[in-house]
């Protein structure tokens, strides 16, 4: 299994989604989770149907706390 653990803030930056996009790429992950984002649920969900054969979920941010989102592949994992 192949997991990756990220602490990001800006999310909603074209440049960080495309890192995630090359990092997934590149490391072909099992399981990805990205810590300290702002970005809204609505917003995360786009940007991982945009993943071939990625899904998601995530735990909102409170004030300055940033949430927590977690991207796996859907031919290793099932929920």
């Amino acid at each position: 299994m192949n997991m990756v653990s990220w602490n990001s803030r800006g999310m909603g930056s074209s440049l960080k989604i495309n890192a995630i996009r090359d990092l997934i790429n590149q490391e072909q992950p099992d399981f990805l989770l990205i810590q300290e984002t702002k970005t809204s649920e609505q917003e995360f969900q786009k940007q991982v149907k945009r993943i071939k054969n990625f899904e998601g979920h995530s735990i909102g941010s409170e004030g300055a706390s940033g949430g927590i989102r977690t991207i796996w592949n859907r031919k290793k994992w099932s929920h």
